[in-house]
């Protein structure tokens, strides 16, 4: 089997409600190409168009360079198109993974719109005008969207902007109106100051030029899928899941409180925070599986294909980290029963039986119930387990769970020690009927005994696995630990569990 941490983190935000994108189907339209639209505003393949320039390019380099700065979307591919008559065209096949609102023009994952291409207004009246429209004043992301602006809005002269610090070394001075205000002069020719064509200048914000709008549109499972591949370009590839991507850290960590906080490291290049757990279903474990990871040697005994599975807290492994929507969950435990939340998502619902039987009788009286013999995967879920015994006012008491020694170490005393191997004292023990996932015992979950350390196995007949509540007369009072391993004939109480379904709340 496959092993790895599953920790996952998620970004907050709320995913874009418009069904496509207003301004790539009115230009696939124009230029008579092939527009698929999205199928709902969740998916995480946004609306494509496949159109064709009249334009030869040399290469598919070239091409590509050209569908860039010509189709200003999300590039997914470029080609040189040669016809049977000898001409080339140059063909663009883009995404649209945002969605912006109508009237707006998607440009490198911005919307922008001229408010109104008949009004000119002072810097401060420009903001006014924008913030109405719920943006702000186009901001210059990099060098070459002042190109791609000025073939889109024609007929633009002169525009406020906004850009970083280091734009300031491409200032041009007007030698008559500098100010503080940062400003596009496309033409350079206006009443109050002339200079060479698309000139960046910083001026006095009371003239008036015309405006230039931008916002950012809500983040998509589009988006994010796109942000993926260009993440898996330079780092570990990502995979992709409903409504967002799993992405590796490239440091192995063990599971703890500060898992959230890596994966905060681990998303900053997609400019998103990590800010609360995620609980993967099924179909996300399933992507995982199918994940090839890159200089890895899977072996497998039985010959089964290879697959992920949850693994001890104590382990040493990379992170997963989901980039995608914050989901709500909900289940409805089983009457009886108390639900517990593992750290991989699940929930399992416990209940405490004070009938005492053997251990074989009470693996039937649990499946009378549609249940099994309880286990747990840390010791945060055995504390909940002795929650139940206090519930019940019991006093020092030992439980049935559903632990019996691997068949494997029948033949050995007590335990291996060598931490290796397969007898080892975390391994021993098995868990049945797939109840719990840790394949490996924490020493510390250990009960000993007042001379000798457990599981015992005295003499080579107490294979059954228990839960320790208190502290019996046999017990070492310093010990913390809450499991012992017994006679599978003793009649204890015990515990049954069973596995509650997890559903997402549509919103």
């Amino acid at each position: 089997m496959r092993s790895l941490t599953l920790i996952f983190c998620l970004i907050s935000t709320t995913l874009a409600q418009l069904q496509i994108d207003d301004s790539l189907n009115k230009t696939c339209a124009k230029m008579n190409g092939i527009w698929r639209q999205r199928s709902d505003p969740q998916a995480i393949t946004g609306d494509t168009c496949k159109m064709n320039f009249k334009v030869s390019t040399r290469d598919k380099a070239d091409a590509t360079e050209f569908s860039e700065l010509f189709a200003p979307w999300r590039l997914l591919d470029a080609e040189v198109i040669k016809h049977s008559d000898g001409r080339q065209t140059t063909q663009c096949f883009v995404e649209a993974t945002l969605a912006c609102k109508k009237g707006w023009v998607q440009m490198f994952g911005h919307c922008f719109m001229r408010p109104n291409s008949e009004v000119v207004a002072t810097y401060d009246d420009a903001k006014e005008m924008c913030d109405k429209n719920g943006g702000y004043i186009a901001f210059m992301h990099h060098r070459y969207i002042p190109g791609v602006w000025k073939r889109y809005f024609r007929g633009v002269g002169q525009i406020w902007v906004n850009a970083t610090e280091t734009w300031d070394q491409y200032i041009q001075s007007t030698g008559t109106v500098d100010g503080t205000a940062l400003a596009l002069a496309f033409t350079g020719k206006h009443f109050d100051f002339s200079v060479p064509p698309n000139s960046l200048i910083r001026i006095d914000p009371k003239i008036k030029l015309e405006v230039l709008c931008e916002y950012k549109p809500p983040v998509t499972a589009a988006e994010i899928n796109y942000l993926g591949r260009r993440y898996s370009e330079i780092y570990y590839p990502s995979v992709s899941v409903n409504n967002g991507i799993l992405v590796r850290s490239a440091s192995s960590y063990t599971r703890s409180s500060t898992n959230v906080d890596v994966c905060k490291k681990v998303l900053k290049p997609f400019l998103f925070d990590a800010n609360s757990p995620f609980v993967p279903d099924q179909g996300t474990i399933d992507r995982l599986s199918e994940v090839n990871m890159q200089n890895k040697f899977l072996l497998t005994r039985s010959g089964q294909k290879t697959k992920v599975k949850v693994m001890s807290d104590s382990r040493s492994l990379p992170i997963w980290c989901k980039l995608g929507k914050s989901l709500k969950f909900t289940f409805d435990p089983p009457e009886g029963y108390t639900p517990f939340v593992r750290s991989n998502g699940e929930v399992v619902a416990h209940k405490l039986y004070l009938e005492k039987v053997t251990y074989e009788a009470a693996k039937k009286k649990c499946a009378e119930d549609k249940a099994v013999l309880t286990g747990m995967d840390s010791s945060k879920e055995a504390e909940d387990l002795a929650n139940l015994a206090a519930e019940k006012k019991l006093g020092n008491a030992q439980m049935w769970l559903g632990g019996r020694r691997s068949s494997k170490c029948l033949k050995i005393n007590k335990y291996s020690e060598d931490r290796n191997d397969e007898c080892a004292r975390r391994r021993v023990i098995q868990w049945e009927d797939g109840i719990a996932h840790s394949q490996e015992f924490e020493d510390s979950w250990w009960k000993n005994g007042k001379n000798i350390n457990n599981p015992d196995y005295a003499n080579k007949n107490q294979e059954c696995l228990t839960f320790v509540y208190g502290n019996p007369g046999w017990a070492d009072p310093a010990s913390p630990g809450f499991l012992d391993d017994i006679k599978c004939d003793g009649k204890l109480s015990f515990y049954c569990s069973k596995m509650v379904e997890v559903k997402i709340v549509e919103e």
